[in-house]
């Protein structure tokens, strides 16, 4: 027996052992870094139970029955407040200086007890009137090709073995998302047309082409949203109001659905109603007690609203969403939102 040869067969198979062990935990950790950074790009919302908090917001009007209040917990730069009403981000600082305002109207009893009618909020301030005249929208440039690299890397995977359940699920769900990113900014451009159509209205938005463009509204992709370990599967939002200074908030989370739950028609109604929660829009079915309404919109919440909370098909801009616009932006209207005495009056801020 040669045993040279069979030391040399030896120390090449477990060569090549060793070799095939290193592949397999190379793709192992490709594996879990590719599931673990698909965990951590999702939205984890979490159901807000404490009854101090909920009587409050419930004191300011807003609806808490048909939306639960929510808080994220994996973004440190929005753990100081909660999502209301589906969509609308409101700080614990703008919630507190509302409340001291609620109690001192109350106290001098000058407060408007009567029901807000039509669209505008004068809950939380209005934008200026600077400032709405061109409105710069940023979308997420990156958000596709990080979906694209997820695809790449599970496809990597799937030539080296079978992939599992949930690597397999993984890729299924991001190619689908990723037919739905890129087609993202044709649907934002028309709803910001659509906005901008508007006519006698000095209300304009306009989207940057140029990613290094400063912008002041960042439209940020998500791939999911997770409520109470829950997945999201339908799309959503999330916008803020201007603050109480009249600057617009830069906040717009959109949540990217897979393309078989994709109805573009409900897709730019939404990126239209979060383009005017922007500027000071609320929704027209809240219950705010003490803010002002528009002249000319309807005295009960129109349910074909663009600005009603609860998005279908059917709703656009309506001929009531456009007085309102006109009403607060119109070119024509002396009585608009430039005029800081009426800006107070409809915003209940004091003055700049």
């Amino acid at each position: 027996m040669n045993y040279k040869h069979f030391f040399l067969t030896v120390v090449s198979l477990v060569a090549i052992t060793s070799c095939e062990k290193d592949k397999f935990d190379s793709t192992e950790l490709q594996s879990q870094t590719v599931v673990e950074q698909t965990t951590n790009s999702k939205l984890q919302y979490v159901t807000v139970t404490d009854s101090g908090v909920l009587k409050d917001l419930n004191k300011l009007g807003f609806n808490i029955t048909d939306f639960p209040v929510v808080e994220i917990l994996n973004r440190a730069d929005l753990n100081n407040g909660y999502i209301l009403e589906g969509d609308l981000f409101v700080s614990k600082k703008q919630i507190e200086s509302k409340l001291e305002k609620l109690t001192k109207e109350a106290t001098n009893n000058t407060g408007n007890s009567a029901k807000r009618v039509g669209l505008f909020d004068g809950l939380l301030s209005v934008a200026t009137c600077e400032s709405v005249r061109n409105i710069r929208v940023k979308l997420d440039f990156e958000f596709s090709t990080r979906l694209q690299k997820r695809v790449d890397d599970l496809q990597a995977i799937a030539e080296e073995r079978a992939l599992t359940a949930t690597e397999q699920q993984l890729l299924t769900e991001t190619e689908s998302r990723l037919l739905v990113a890129r087609a993202v900014r044709f649907h934002i451009r028309r709803s910001i047309r659509q906005i901008n159509r508007v006519e006698n209205s000095f209300l304009n938005f306009e989207l940057v082409v140029n990613r290094n463009e400063p912008a002041d509204v960042n439209v940020e992709l998500s791939d999911g949203i997770v409520i109470n370990g829950t997945d999201l599967s339908r799309f959503a939002a999330v916008t803020s109001l201007p603050d109480d200074d009249g600057n617009i908030n830069p906040l717009f989370i959109v949540n990217i659905p897979m393309a078989r739950t994709f109805d573009p028609i409900s897709f730019r109604n939404l990126l239209t109603h979060e383009l005017l929660h922007t500027v000071g829009f609320a929704h027209v079915d809240n219950g705010f007690d003490f803010s002002i309404g528009i002249e000319g919109t309807p005295s009960t919440p129109n349910p074909r609203s663009i600005m009603h909370a609860a998005l279908n098909p059917n709703l656009r801009i309506t001929r009531s969403d456009r007085t309102a616009i006109t009403e607060v932006f119109g070119t024509d209207n002396p009585n608009n939102i430039c005029d800081l005495p009426r800006r107070v009056a409809i915003t209940g801020t004091d003055p700049i």
